[in-house]
């Protein structure tokens, strides 16, 4: 089921059963943790030991590796891996998919976690590097808040966390900024408390950017949204 680009969606058939598809994975859910090593730039990756599930995507695996990460299971095409991959990939278990194909490495790592039941997907190592490659992972990130999960990219300077329908809440850091962006048309029930710059029931569109640069007035900042995907952007100033 991991291979969605092998199913033929064009028929009537075929269009019932990634329908059936959707509705079962939509269903399935746990309260496990999991963590997506990714090809980013390369950056701190948390500990192991704090997931239930631990995936390498592509270059991701490299990541691991160097940090003496040893992934639950790799899945990528391996084009951007540079090594000994047979080498590296026999203590994990492998999903080896194609070069062309229409998911990037990080969707099928994320399509696989929601396959398992996560609702709770964690990314490393994916901030920075090629503009289009970060637009296509905070796109990846919307495509899983769709789903009903919390998914986190986390980097040494940034933080995105990516939801829909729930309250986040984010504990004062120094030196930091928060921000607040709607990632689909139109994310509405909006509310922001313990700001400096504070809204209720507020509605966001994504040619707005009202909720840039935010800070924290009190220990703790809780943002809400009713409805639409909604991205918290947490910000190292120096």
């Amino acid at each position: 089921v991991s291979d969605y680009d092998c199913v033929d969606i064009s028929s009537a058939a075929g269009q019932n059963i990634s329908a059936l598809l959707e509705f079962a994975f939509s269903n399935i859910e746990n309260d496990g943790k999991c963590l997506i090593i990714s090809g980013g730039e390369e950056s701190a990756i948390p500990a192991p030991a704090d997931y239930d599930l631990v995936i390498a995507a592509d270059k991701g695996l490299q990541y691991a590796l160097l940090s003496g990460v040893r992934p639950d299971i790799v899945i990528g095409d391996f084009d951007s891996f540079t090594g000994d991959l047979e080498s590296s990939l026999k203590e994990s278990d492998a999903i080896r998919l194609p070069v062309r194909k229409n998911d990037s490495d990080a969707q099928s790592a994320v399509k696989y976690a929601l396959e398992q039941g996560y609702k709770d997907i964690t990314f490393c190592c994916i901030m920075g590097g090629r503009l289009d490659h970060m637009i296509s992972n905070i796109q990846t990130a919307s495509y899983a808040a769709r789903k009903g999960a919390v998914c986190t990219l986390k980097g040494d300077r940034d933080e995105v966390y990516v939801f829909s329908g729930k309250k986040l809440s984010f504990p004062r850091r120094e030196g930091w900024s928060i921000s607040v962006l709607s990632l689909s048309d139109r994310c509405e029930g909006i509310n922001i408390s313990g700001a400096l710059y504070t809204v209720s029931d507020f509605t966001m569109t994504n040619d707005l950017t009202r909720g840039l640069s935010n800070e924290w007035a009190s220990d703790c900042i809780e943002v809400s949204v009713k409805t639409g995907i909604l991205a918290v952007i947490l910000s190292k100033l120096r």
